[in-house]
């Protein structure tokens, strides 16, 4: 009983993970920008490899707004007008986004 439990919770806390930071798209100038909050690490790499061709193929143009993930969730939490449309968090700080373990 207790692991059907577990895998419940885990699968809840995965899936809604998918969903942290994401918000509908709008038909302001502001749409054409993807705004990524996440770390730092491997910045350069990362725009290289995979931004670049994304915005280039979708026409957007990716922002990344970086820091650690105390921050970036304290930013999120004090401003729900944030324009972050993707966030990519640690994961015992979803639980914190989540307001599961405050």
């Amino acid at each position: 009983m207790n692991k059907k439990i577990l895998s419940l919770v885990l699968t809840g806390v995965l899936s809604a993970s998918l969903l942290v930071g994401c918000k509908a798209k709008d038909n302001s100038a502001e749409s054409d920008k993807l705004v990524i909050s996440t770390w730092g690490l491997n910045e350069d790499v990362l725009k290289k490899e995979i931004f670049e061709p994304f915005a280039k193929e979708h026409g957007v143009e990716v922002v990344l707004e970086v820091g650690n993930n105390s921050d970036r969730l304290t930013k999120m939490k004090n401003n729900p007008n944030s324009n972050i449309d993707i966030t990519y968090l640690a994961f015992s700080f979803i639980f914190s986004a989540f307001g599961i373990l405050e």
